[in-house]
């Protein structure tokens, strides 16, 4: 792990961080505010790494000294404490453990670091504990706070914090971030098209009715192609059964719009999203300009639905179109 690495997933929040870091200017109490996955806990673990390391190569900790091995996502350092929810909330006698550990003398040194996940869910009384704590701060003592939802944070601590804003993830970080927990790849790509939110896509990956969703994109585009007699009945069927709710049309045509897409990339050599799919992507062979027109007309349908048009109609007159252009 570096800076160079994390950079690529928040490269504002990167450059703050080790701003503050080489001008020596820490603050003693940080809240990091993002979506789930984007990096926040990573990049506070590689922060107090660095606050506590003993050869540190500027910004960056060596790595190798015993603070930096003993510095992981877990309480295995002395003077570096994480307080992670405890079913749903944190409680007050969680903050009060953590301030019985912060009134001994540090084990190891001078300095104490300690990182809270998931602030928002401190009840009332646990966080005007911690408020306590971050209003008489000692010195060399390092505080971060994550939350996702940073509304539900006291303004008292917002205002003892500074307060760095996580982007939502790259696409090609968020597919990594994804593969990284088991996700194909295809899947990985196409749910990157759709969210940059980490927390949204885990939920796609996971729903049932969104995998057969992209197996009915994918035989409907079949059908087009190789059977078009049967494509208008497999949308008067499969299709129209399927995607019953406004969102959920929405998100077929989507899918639909991302499939032609790819059949463009593939031509132009370019990277496709449907990795996995490249044999039939490959054997839908249709012009370029040809491909324009029909992403155009699947962009048309989803403008008729906004406005209410009948679904079924949509689709039927979307089919009609798409056949009459590949034949």
């Amino acid at each position: 792990m570096s800076w160079n690495k994390i950079e690529d997933k928040q490269p504002k929040v990167t450059r703050i961080v080790k701003n503050s870091i080489t001008n020596d200017r820490i603050s003693h109490g940080y809240l990091f505010k993002g979506g789930k996955g984007v990096g926040k806990e990573e990049i506070a673990i590689h922060f107090i790494k660095r606050f506590f390391c003993k050869s540190p190569n500027g910004a960056e900790p060596c790595g190798v000294c015993e603070h930096c091995k003993r510095i992981k996502s877990e309480n295995v350092h002395p003077d570096f404490h994480i307080v992670r929810p405890d079913g749903n909330s944190i409680k007050i006698d969680q903050i009060r453990e953590l301030q019985k550990e912060f009134n001994w003398k540090s084990v190891e040194g001078e300095k104490k670091a300690y990182l809270i996940v998931d602030a928002e869910k401190m009840t009332t009384q646990s966080a005007n504990g911690l408020l306590k704590f971050l209003e008489e701060p000692s010195q060399n003592t390092l505080a971060i706070l994550l939350t996702t939802q940073p509304q539900r944070i006291l303004t008292t601590i917002k205002s003892r914090c500074q307060e760095i804003a996580f982007q939502p993830l790259k696409s090609s970080a968020l597919v990594e971030e994804l593969e990284s927990e088991g996700v194909d790849k295809t899947l990985g790509m196409v749910v990157s098209q759709l969210t940059n939110d980490f927390e949204k896509a885990t939920e796609l990956v996971n729903d049932e009715w969104f995998l057969k969703s992209l197996s009915i994109v994918k035989q409907l585009t079949n059908e087009i192609y190789n059977n078009p007699d049967n494509a208008v009945f497999m949308v008067q069927g499969e299709w129209i059964k399927h995607f019953k709710e406004k969102e959920q049309q929405h998100m077929g045509l989507e899918l639909l719009l991302l499939w032609y897409r790819d059949i463009q990339m593939y031509q132009l050599d370019k990277e496709l999203i449907f990795v996995n799919e490249k044999v039939q992507i490959e054997i839908q062979n249709i012009e370029l300009a040809t491909l324009y027109e029909i992403m155009n007309d699947v962009i048309q349908a989803k403008g008729k639905l906004y406005s209410n048009s009948n679904h079924q109609m949509v689709m039927e007159q979307l089919v009609f179109s798409i056949t009459s252009k590949v034949l």
